[in-house]
């Protein structure tokens, strides 16, 4: 893939822990992501073991990664309080920061971010991490000289990546300046996007934007899995429901609209079209030259009724190399249309089929497929009165479905992989207290000889990571996993922080590693360390947790305006 190499950083081994082939059986590599932010969310892996990941410093604040560019042009120096605060105010307006003048303009963004004339900060930017270099996925993002390169202030969240190298994902248009003078002769220059979410394939550096049936105000699409024929899978919206049409029509008429430009009206809509827009699931096909040759979109599973006004949804999530596509579907619990959910769902021709007992089952979701047609995905039902998901695999062929053992009856577990060996990989619960918020661990399944491990179990005694989330599994056996790591705290320049006495303050992060199998290799003793490294576990379990937290929503939309 041809990305402007904006980051060059060597994909390195930091820490392999697996010296002895009997030691365990796997050996762990982080993905080297360190040099851009503090933490990195995997997506996805291919079978040359390429990695998509999306990267946080702080997904609150928010800030994706060290060292946001900063357009100085919306910046007022001559503002007396922000001189007082600065203590070198020649240097930044040259935009050369020292860390203390840096986190007050920072800060100074951040609490303008309820205004549009204010620069974006957005929490979350991906990389593909390819023959050893981590590379910045631009998608809609161009160079700006106001940045002094991209400006990183859209938000792009990457879903997949195929062995052709071809990344799929989520982002938003980049903010172009709109200068304007109301009616009370006040001058303002509004940052404004031309849609709040779309899909995009970065196709050997061509970059595809996939639109969606509805255009009202930019539209919404989402691009969530792509196979080595350039079908992508996803969602778009069509079918806007009254309140929002009436909000677009107000935004194009004149008196309506207030005293602020059309493209700010129709902006503040972004947010609201994913929740007022019915939603269907597409194969979009495109050509070698980034081309949308063909596209097909699927309803429901069942017969809409004519004046059935409730919106409705189908997701496709993933596809194989049959072009058969798994997501999800609205269906009724218990056949009672007054209890609408959404189901695992398969997208085959014309139909759209869920497969997971509606009577059993609250709602559930195919995750997953490989080419042998064997889905994986996860429901949620109720176990001894409280709800927890389980997950599954679905041999589409035999209309099998099978619900393994996982860590205990009462754990939750979500499966996010299968390969073409039929080995799912996932996380689940591992403690069994009654917390809402319970820790979890990293699993492996083997469908073949219904084998179920946690992947911590696997890895050597020493390791310092711990394996919270498996994302994807490859024909090979690597797997790319999200681990916690107890590490020096970094500041928003890269730095590492100190504490009061100069010692290195220490948090837990998150960060992306490759699972690489050892030939030959043993499961190891850790007998001796498990008393300790089970305190350690509890006493750092909750570090973190809430940005893991937000990992755990697989559908959930958080872009920013």
């Amino acid at each position: 893939m041809k990305y402007f190499k904006l980051a060059k950083v060597a994909l390195v081994s930091l820490a392999v822990f697996s010296q002895s082939s009997q030691g365990a059986l796997y050996q762990i590599s982080e993905v080297n992501t360190q040099a851009v932010s503090k933490n990195a969310f995997p997506a996805d892996m291919n079978e040359s073991g390429d990695v998509v990941v999306a990267v946080t410093f702080d997904s609150i604040f928010p800030l994706p990664e060290y060292n946001i560019p900063i357009d100085l042009s919306l910046i007022d120096f001559e503002n007396e309080d922000l001189q007082d605060a600065l203590t070198d105010i020649e240097a930044a307006q040259n935009g050369n920061f020292n860390l203390e003048d840096y986190a007050t303009i920072l800060n100074l963004i951040r609490s303008g971010q309820g205004s549009l004339t204010t620069q974006r900060l957005v929490p979350w930017l991906s990389y593909v991490v390819e023959n050893g270099v981590v590379e910045y996925i631009p998608a809609f993002d161009e160079i700006d000289a106001d940045y002094s390169g991209y400006t990183k202030s859209l938000e792009t969240r990457v879903s997949a990546i195929n062995d052709n190298g071809v990344v799929v994902g989520i982002s938003q248009a980049r903010p172009t300046k709109l200068d304007y003078i109301n009616e009370s002769g006040d001058e303002f220059t509004f940052l404004v996007r031309e849609f709040g979410a779309r899909g995009f394939v970065d196709l050997n550096g061509i970059n595809v934007g996939l639109v969606s049936d509805s255009e009202l105000a930019g539209g919404y699409t989402e691009a969530h899995d792509v196979n080595n024929s350039l079908q992508v899978v996803g969602i778009e919206v069509f079918e806007p429901n009254d309140t929002i049409s009436d909000a677009a029509e107000n935004c194009e008429d004149d008196e309506l609209r207030g005293d602020q430009p059309l493209e700010v009206c129709l902006q503040i809509l972004h947010s609201s079209l994913y929740g007022s827009h019915n939603r269907r699931a597409v194969i979009w096909e495109l050509d070698t030259d980034g081309n949308v040759v063909e596209k097909k979109t699927f309803g429901l599973p069942f017969e809409r009724e004519e004046d059935d006004e409730r919106l409705f949804v189908s997701e496709a999530l993933a596809i194989n190399e049959n072009g058969l596509a798994v997501g999800l579907a609205t269906n009724f619990y218990e056949d009672n249309t007054d209890f609408e959910s959404t189901y695992a769902a398969i997208f085959s021709g014309e139909e759209v089929v869920s497969f997971t007992d509606r009577n059993e089952y609250f709602s559930s979701i195919a995750t997953d497929i490989n080419d042998n047609n064997l889905v994986t995905g996860y429901a949620l039902k109720d176990v001894n009165g409280i709800r927890r998901t389980k997950f599954f695999v679905y041999d589409v062929n035999s209309t099998e479905i099978t619900f393994p053992d996982d860590f205990f009856p009462g754990s939750s577990s979500v499966s996010r992989g299968i390969n073409n060996l039929g080995q799912v990989v996932g996380e689940g619960e591992v403690e069994t207290t009654l917390s809402s918020d319970r820790r979890r661990e990293a699993f492996i399944y083997d469908s073949n000889d219904d084998t179920f491990q946690n992947l911590n179990d696997l890895t050597s005694c020493d390791t310092p990571y711990t394996l919270v989330q498996a994302h994807s599994i490859n024909d090979s056996g690597q797997i790319v996993a999200l681990a916690r790591v107890r590490r020096a705290n970094t500041d928003i320049q890269g730095n590492i922080s100190l504490n009061d006495d100069g010692t290195e303050s220490e948090s837990d992060q998150f960060v992306s590693v490759v699972l690489n199998p050892i030939a030959g290799g043993e499961i190891d003793d850790c007998s001796d360390t498990d008393s300790q490294t089970d305190t350690q576990e509890r006493q750092g379990g909750s570090s973190g947790w809430g940005l893991l937290m937000l990992l755990l929503l697989p559908l959930t939309r958080r872009f920013r305006r």
